[in-house]
């Protein structure tokens, strides 16, 4: 399997946390442990990589230096997280178009709109000309756009109807949206993220469910957005739970075996079939390495 959207990286990530594992279909608890402990139970868990997406400007630098210390492991990519856009200066731009200039940039994102905020609070020219911006710069680099869009599909799609002949392909990430949607994404070129809504018990994990049955196995990317979308599971239960117990990609099995249940599949069988599709779209080697951390005592 490939995780095609996690925040290893991230801060949660750092010293030691508490964190999601899966020993089968429904079946999760808690373990505590670093980073490197958490990437070793990855690779033993057959994850055979990890595409790990930028959010604020800052998290950028911090992906690539992951990238190079679990090099053919984490793919990293560069992008500003819509509700970051607001946080960050338009000249910056220049920032993400020389990260974006590294070898190892498998991706522009996450990038997108997200109105679930208050309409004041939402700066939604400020996303606009930010997502337009990664847009274009996808394009100048031949690559495949990782989207962000809550709460904001008609707007998202008007704008990339608009930009169509400058896409290059991508994935629109924790899609929990309905069937009409997501064809819509399907014909702009767009595959669908589907993780850790589709194992929660809400109306959002429904219209999932029904929207998973239809879409072709071939436009679907396993992801678990880690450490957020927490599966519904009594480990984390309660909000006071899931603020101590980070989601993690050990989670991702869940993810395949619903997928294959709902599609009348086996298991292993969606397992490899979404891992070709993740190479496919960020044209990852064909055989990723397990090696460990570089420079690792």
């Amino acid at each position: 399997m490939i995780e095609s959207h996690a925040h290893i990286s991230g801060r949660k990530f750092d010293g030691n946390f508490r964190y999601l594992t899966c020993s089968g279909p429904g079946i999760f608890s808690a373990d505590e442990g670093d980073r490197p402990k958490l990437i070793g139970e990855m690779k033993n868990g057959n994850i055979q990589a990890v595409i790990e997406p930028a959010v604020g400007l800052d998290s950028n630098r911090t992906i690539l230096e992951t990238a190079e210390r679990y090099p053919l492991f984490v793919f990293p990519t560069v992008g500003l997280h819509p509700t970051r856009t607001r946080n960050e200066k338009w000249q910056d731009r220049i920032v993400l178009e020389e990260l974006s200039k590294r070898q190892t940039v498998v991706a522009i994102g996450e990038t997108g709109l997200d109105f679930h905020y208050p309409r004041r609070e939402q700066h939604r020219l400020c996303q606009l000309r930010w997502f337009i911006f990664q847009i274009l710069l996808a394009h100048r680099r031949g690559l495949p756009l990782i989207l962000h869009i809550r709460k904001a599909d008609r707007m998202a799609l008007a704008v990339l109807r608009l930009f169509r002949p400058f896409l290059h392909g991508g994935v629109a990430h924790c899609f929990h949206g309905s069937v009409k949607t997501a064809n819509a994404f399907i014909r702009l070129g767009f595959s669908l993220g589907i993780g850790g809504v589709l194992l929660q018990d809400n109306d959002d994990a429904r219209e999932l469910k029904e929207t998973v049955k239809s879409v072709p196995i071939e436009q679907i990317l396993l992801e678990t957005d880690s450490p957020y979308v927490h599966p519904a599971c009594d480990a984390v239960s309660s909000a006071k739970k899931r603020a101590k117990i980070r989601n993690s990609p050990l989670v991702l099995k869940a993810v395949a075996a619903k997928v294959a249940e709902l599609k009348g599949l086996e298991s292993g069988f969606v397992e490899r079939i979404t891992e070709e599709n993740t190479r496919r779209l960020f044209r990852l080697p064909a055989a990723c390495s397990v090696s460990g951390e570089k420079g690792a005592r």
